[in-house]
């Protein structure tokens, strides 16, 4: 992910905050590869624990990155919901 991130001229200040906000917090959620399914139920997760809506959106955008581009999973982006 951190060479897709560099490839798609990420700047070095974005990078942590996406692998960070977004991709490491899953595993706490989940241990498979994310279907929309689990990523819905995950977003409703962050909703109800009152996660900063600045917060969640960067955690969209995180997704968004992770399964459109390093996962490939074009379908699952254009599902997942900013706030």
């Amino acid at each position: 992910m951190i060479e897709d991130m560099t490839v798609g001229n990420l700047s070095p200040e974005t990078q942590p905050i996406i692998s960070q906000r977004g991709i490491e917090a899953w595993p706490s959620f989940s241990s498979r590869s994310p279907a929309w399914e689990d990523v819905h139920t995950f977003q409703v997760q962050l909703v109800v624990t009152g996660i900063f809506w600045p917060h969640l959106n960067q955690m969209v955008c995180a997704l968004h990155f992770f399964n459109g581009v390093t996962l490939g999973h074009s379908e699952i982006p254009g599902r997942i919901a900013y706030a």
